[in-house]
């Protein structure tokens, strides 16, 4: 599989610090984006510590992605989830207050289904054939209103940026898995809610068919959001699958040298057994000499 990608992260127009990470394995063709809490302290802390513990995690249990699977990456979310606690614990001691957490989105591709998982409101879409389509679905108090066919306009603003679903909020935190089977230039969006907060579905798509580039769509991206206010943190990934497999080359000579090497490997056999024959009818030759030279002396001597 041959792929292109580009990772981006802005601060914003608003915020003093930038509360996104995100982390890369080329290695596994791993992605993860991760938007520290709004609202909780210490956010940069917790999107940071969620990307390099469920990176280092898998680099370590897995040496593919084709190993990668959804027991796997529950672990490393349990041990994310746990190392943020441990975290809030000892800055208790200090101020009791003190909250932290993170979303997560994470993309493993894979050469038949990709596997995607997310936990908060944090994104994937999958561009395909100019075309937008959003593969995870939000854990937020908006997103359950609309499964529930509440009126979002009875949620106050507050209402509407509350998520139901977090790492290192709880004992326990459960990711959602969903896949998708890869086909040749689909790219992939991995984005905190900087970005689809502000920026319509449909303006992402528009963007995303007229760039020349992950870098150029990237860019763009991230101003556009920036143009509409730019009230949080931007963090794009963008993974572009080029090849597939790596195709049959006309020119390739595997096929062609393979022949004569097989074919010269025949021949030396058979040079080889009739030099075998050879020696064993000299030998034989030698043989019945001396029995008749030694038979003939027998009969000289009598």
């Amino acid at each position: 599989m041959k792929i292109d990608f580009h990772a981006k992260t802005d601060i914003g127009l608003v915020r003093k610090t930038n509360e996104d990470s995100y982390g890369i394995s080329e290695m596994l063709n791993l992605f993860i984006v991760a938007d520290g809490m709004g609202g909780y302290e210490h956010g940069k802390e917790a999107s940071r510590t969620v990307v390099n513990a469920i990176r280092s995690f898998i680099e370590e249990k897995c040496f593919s992605s084709q190993s990668v699977n959804e027991e796997i990456v529950q672990e490393a979310v349990s041990m994310a989830n746990s190392a943020i606690q441990k975290k809030v614990k000892a800055l208790q001691k200090v101020n009791t207050t003190t909250k932290m957490g993170s979303t997560l989105v994470l993309l493993v591709l894979k050469p038949t289904k990709c596997l995607l998982s997310n936990v908060g409101d944090s994104r994937i879409y999958l561009f395909r054939d100019n075309a937008l389509y959003q593969k995870t679905k939000d854990h937020s108090l908006l997103q359950e209103s609309t499964d529930q066919n509440i009126n979002i306009a009875d949620l106050s603003g507050n209402l509407k940026n509350v998520i139901t679903r977090a790492i290192g909020v709880g004992e326990q935190v459960t990711p959602d898995f969903y896949y998708v089977p890869p086909r040749e230039k689909d790219i992939f969006l991995l984005s905190s809610d900087g970005l689809h907060s502000l920026v319509s579905d449909r303006e992402i798509e528009q963007i995303m068919t007229s760039s020349l580039s992950l870098h150029d769509a990237a860019d763009r991206l991230v101003e556009k959001a920036k143009e509409k206010g730019g009230n949080d943190n931007i963090t794009i990934c963008l993974v572009k699958i080029k090849e597939l497999s790596p195709k049959a080359s006309p020119s390739d000579s595997t096929v062609s040298l393979a022949t004569p090497q097989v074919e010269n490997s025949e021949n030396a056999v058979l040079e080889k057994i009739t030099r075998q024959d050879w020696m064993i009818i000299f030998f034989i030759f030698i043989f019945l000499v001396l029995v008749s030279s030694f038979y003939y002396m027998m009969i000289f001597k009598i």
